[in-house]
């Protein structure tokens, strides 16, 4: 997603969003399944983004993955096309970035989809808002 037109960019001190290297959760684990779509729900509020957000900037991290592969970060509310891609090597930790649209009342998904043979770990950090 591109940044709303006209909006201004906030930074906020970056905040973990999910860690699947935790406890099974909405925000934690399990690990991302090989092939899976996962949807994650973003506590942007727990990140001082407010309810008046247009979009909100998240870096995504891969870690521990036992085979070479991409995880695709797609927008909950967007279609396929508008993806960024991070790719990796078994055991590399590699990281991307994208602009997630933040619907009515605050609520922000992402969707990741593991392209690997195997599960991964990912950590979703929140950078920024753009209002």
């Amino acid at each position: 997603m591109a940044p709303p037109s006209g909006a201004s960019f906030h930074s906020v001190t970056p905040c973990r969003a999910v860690d699947t290297r935790g406890a099974d959760g909405t925000f934690g684990g399990p690990a991302l399944a090989a092939g899976a779509i996962r949807a994650f729900p973003l506590a942007t509020a727990a990140c001082g983004v407010p309810a008046t957000a247009k979009a909100v900037a998240v870096n995504v991290t891969v870690t521990q993955p036992g085979a070479a592969g991409t995880v695709s970060i797609v927008p909950s509310d967007a279609g396929t096309p508008q993806t960024t891609t991070v790719a990796f090597l078994a055991g590399q930790t590699r990281a991307g970035s994208a602009i997630v649209g933040v619907a009515a009342g605050g609520q922000a998904s992402v969707s990741l989809a593991n392209g690997s043979a195997s599960k991964t770990h990912v950590l979703i950090d929140v950078a920024g808002y753009f209002e």
